[in-house]
């Protein structure tokens, strides 16, 4: 081989330059360009080339004693593999957006051109177009030539946008105003309805959230009674809401009746006291104390009627019952037939309603004083149910624990049934010893009342001297109200007056109880050892027996009264005078033949009968007439 002279020449194979993997897609390139310089309508060829010369005239400042590293790193087969899949299918994209914004704008083009002539721009319509159902000849174009505006018009657009512009800000500077304002009436609203509600808790009323399904949470006041049965327990809350002005408001049928209970005395047919109706005040604007204390009065005396009239269910045998929503309670004075028949009328009304005048108001206080107490017991009834509860509850079982009503009308009636047999056995006695003082004979009579009446009236002195409400002694004064007691009442016989040494004497004990096994009033009479011996010809001392009626026992006193007169009193006196056994009577010798005598106590009246003469006198009480011994010693001197 010959040597030319000449260098051999150095080849490199390259493959060809691709795309950086890490480049941008181009839409994400125009997107940007085109919020970076705006539309392309604004790029002109001598921007562009100024752009190219500035940069390269800071490109050789900027990289200057910057060495670049020109030894790019060699792909794997398995990466090289993977970048042309990925340039071949973002080729394919490309290709199939630029076909179809091709072929949009050559629809375009044909659709236009439709107007002119429709039969060449028909060919050229894709199938897509052409079934679309767009009408032919709807666009068209035509050519305007571009004016610059004068002076003038500049101007008018000028102030047409300075105007909309100062129109906009006084709009805004509008409506801030009326923020302003409407946020200074909110926060006015708001104090007034927060200076409300701290002066309602300050007066110790209860204000806690209400949570209620389908309405806002709100804050409510507690009104109501923690113990109260569960209707009204329910009915105790009532929600604070806010009025235009910022006032508390509440609901409507919490304020606009209130009622009261109202008890009314009748004797007789005719109503002779009632009970007094708190009266509203009259103001235009009440206070929310006064209307939230006006509702918790009038849902007291709402749950109290409620009370008395499922009570009146079990008291059906006592008389007590319910006509057209009116409860009839009797109340009797005494047992004596004489006196007047008296019933309590006991309904609810509307305190704005007007009541009826009555011609007479002798029983105005027993009225009021019934209403009170019918209040007391229900309060008393409501500490009695916190105490059950906040005692450990029982071991749970199948049986489910009782809530009977409160004995509100039972422990009235226990007062009545009380006050009736006292007052009937004092009238009974002080009518027999006026009846036997009229025939000469002295006896006594005294009335011992049970030792805790002193213990009510220490604890009611106790009361007033501290000068505060107690709650725990007036639970404990009620208690022992209700508790039955035991009241004696004692008449002398006449036969102890003559011989003092005797001190025989009818003792009559009262117990009257509302529950088992009573039901009512038990009298239990003592006889002294002489009347049982001429009754029963019995050696006891003493025998005590028991009476259910006021009759039967006042029908025995009688008997026991005629037979001491009798058997004691005469026959002790007038030795001629024999006994007959078990009766009240006297004889000279054979009864029914010899002159007798006959002594009779019966209805307050003494009566003495005497045969062989037949005589008869009574004694009523009234004075003027002679007395027993004179008219038995002349008697027996006359026989």
């Amino acid at each position: 081989m010959t040597d030319t002279g000449a260098a051999p020449a150095a080849a490199s194979l390259r493959p060809w330059p691709t795309e950086d993997p890490s480049a941008e897609d181009m839409q994400l390139q125009l997107r940007r360009l085109y919020q970076q310089r705006g539309h392309f309508r604004h790029i002109t060829e001598e921007g562009l080339e100024e752009e190219i010369k500035a940069a390269d005239y800071g490109s050789g400042d900027v990289m200057e004693g910057v060495e670049e590293d020109t030894t790019p790193s060699e792909p794997t087969e398995k990466e090289r593999r993977a970048e042309i899949m990925a340039a071949k299918a973002q080729m394919q994209q490309f290709i199939g957006t630029a076909l179809n914004e091709t072929m949009i704008a050559l629809d375009f083009i044909s659709l236009l051109l439709t107007k002119d002539s429709p039969h060449t721009a028909e060919t050229t319509m894709s199938p897509m177009l052409k079934q679309s159902g767009v009408p032919k000849g709807s666009l068209g174009f035509d050519k305007w030539p571009i004016s610059e505006a004068d002076d003038e018009v500049k101007r008018k657009e000028e102030l047409v946008a300075k105007g909309w512009r100062m129109k906009g800000l006084e709009s805004a500077a509008d409506n801030i105003l009326q923020a302003a304002t409407r946020l200074e009436t909110e926060v006015r609203k708001e104090t007034k309805y927060w200076e409300q509600v701290l002066s309602i808790a300050e007066k110790g009323w209860s204000v806690r959230r209400i949570t209620r399904q389908g309405h806002r949470p709100t804050l409510g006041v507690q009104f109501g009674f923690s113990e109260a049965s569960d209707y009204f327990k329910g009915r105790g809350l009532a929600p604070l809401r806010m009025n235009n002005d910022g006032a508390i408001i509440l609901d409507a049928e919490l304020t606009q009746r209130p009622k009261s209970v109202r008890v009314r005395v009748m004797e007789d047919g005719n109503i002779t006291g009632t009970s007094k109706i708190a009266s509203i005040d009259n103001a235009l604007q009440p206070s929310i104390e006064d209307l939230i204390r006006r509702a918790r009065d009038s849902l007291f005396e709402e749950e109290l009627y409620h009370e008395m009239a499922l009570e009146t269910r079990t008291l059906l045998s006592y008389d007590v019952k319910i006509r057209n929503s009116v409860i009839h309670f009797p109340a009797p004075i005494s047992d004596d037939p004489s006196s007047p028949g008296r019933t309590l009328l006991i309904d609810i009304v509307s305190i704005d309603e007007v009541q009826p005048e009555t011609d007479s108001h002798t029983s105005d206080g027993l009225a009021q004083n019934v209403a009170e107490v019918l209040r007391v017991l229900l309060s008393h009834a409501h500490r009695e149910r916190l105490s059950r509860r906040s005692r450990i509850p029982p071991p749970l079982s199948e049986n489910r624990p009782q809530n009977p009503s409160p004995p509100i009308l039972r422990s009235l009636l226990y007062y009545f049934q009380s006050s009736k047999a006292i007052n009937s056995i004092r009238n009974y006695f002080l009518r027999t010893r006026k009846t036997l003082m009229s025939a000469g004979l002295h006896v006594s009579f005294k009335l011992s009342f049970d030792s805790t009446l002193s213990s009510i009236s220490k604890i009611i002195k106790e009361s007033e001297q501290s000068g505060t409400e107690n709650s725990a002694l007036l639970d404990q004064l009620v208690r022992l109200l209700l508790t039955p007691v035991q009241t004696t009442a004692t008449l002398s016989l006449p036969s102890s007056v003559a011989n003092p040494t005797l001190q025989e004497e009818l003792n009559v004990s009262l117990r009257t109880s509302m529950a088992a096994p009573i039901y009512g009033t038990e009298y239990t009479l003592t006889v002294p050892h002489s009347s049982v011996k001429s009754l029963y010809s019995d050696k006891d001392s003493k025998r005590t027996s028991s009476f259910k009626s006021f009759s039967e026992l006042t029908s025995f006193i009688d008997l026991v009264i005629s037979i001491d007169l009798t058997h004691s009193l005469i026959a002790g006196e007038f030795k001629s005078w024999q006994r007959v056994d078990r009766m009240p009577e006297l004889s000279k010798g054979r009864v029914g033949v010899d002159p007798g005598l006959g002594i009779k106590m019966e209805n307050g009246d003494l009566t003495l009968s005497g045969t062989a003469p037949a005589t008869k006198t009574i004694w009523n009480g009234a004075g003027g007439k002679k007395t027993l011994r004179e008219i038995v010693r002349a008697f027996t001197v006359d026989g």
